[in-house]
C-alpha cells in the first residue's frame, strides 16, 4: 500500500463509516439554541477583535462574529459538511462540553491512523503529515 492509497482509505473510511460527527445529538431536546445561518464554503478562525473572533472563508471574507473562542471553534467544527445553517446551543457550558467530547474523539482518530500507518507502512516515515494529510482530505479541523 501506498502513503496515497492510505490517505485514500482513511478519508473513504470517516466518510462512510461517519466517524466524527460534530455537532453531537443534543440529549435534552429542550435545550435552547440560535440558528446560524452560514454560506456552504469552508470556514475557519480569523482574528480576534475585542474578545469577539471572526469566521472566515479561505479567502479572507468574514461571514461570522463569535462571541468567544468557544463559539468560533463550534462554528467551524459544525460546518464542516457545509450545512446552509447550523444550531448552537445558547448555554456556553454546553457548548464546552460538546467541544471537549468532539476534540477528544478527533484526537483518538488521529492517534488511531498514527497507529495503522505504521503498521501498514513500517518504513520508519513520521505518519503525522500523513494524518494531517487524512484530516484536510475529510476536511477535519482540529484547533
Amino acid at each position: 500500500m501506498t502513503e496515497k492509497e492510505f490517505i485514500q482509505k482513511w478519508a473513504q473510511k470517516i466518510y462512510d463509516e461517519e466517524i466524527i460527527v460534530f455537532p453531537f445529538e443534543k440529549a435534552d431536546g429542550s435545550t435552547y439554541t440560535e440558528e446560524i445561518h452560514l454560506p456552504q464554503k469552508n470556514l475557519m478562525i480569523g482574528s480576534s477583535f475585542f474578545d469577539n473572533y471572526e469566521i472566515i472563508t479561505p479567502l479572507g471574507d468574514t461571514v461570522y462574529q463569535a462571541e468567544d473562542y468557544d463559539q468560533a471553534k463550534f462554528i467551524v467544527y459544525a460546518s464542516r459538511t457545509r450545512p446552509e445553517s447550523i444550531s448552537i446551543p445558547l448555554n456556553k457550558n454546553q457548548v464546552k462540553e460538546i467541544l471537549t467530547t468532539y476534540e477528544a474523539q478527533v484526537d483518538t482518530l488521529f492517534k488511531n491512523i498514527l497507529k495503522d500507518f505504521r503498521r501498514e507502512l513500517p518504513q520508519g516515515i513520521d505518519g503525522t503529515e500523513t494524518a494531517n494529510s487524512v484530516f484536510r482530505l475529510a476536511n477535519i479541523v482540529r484547533y
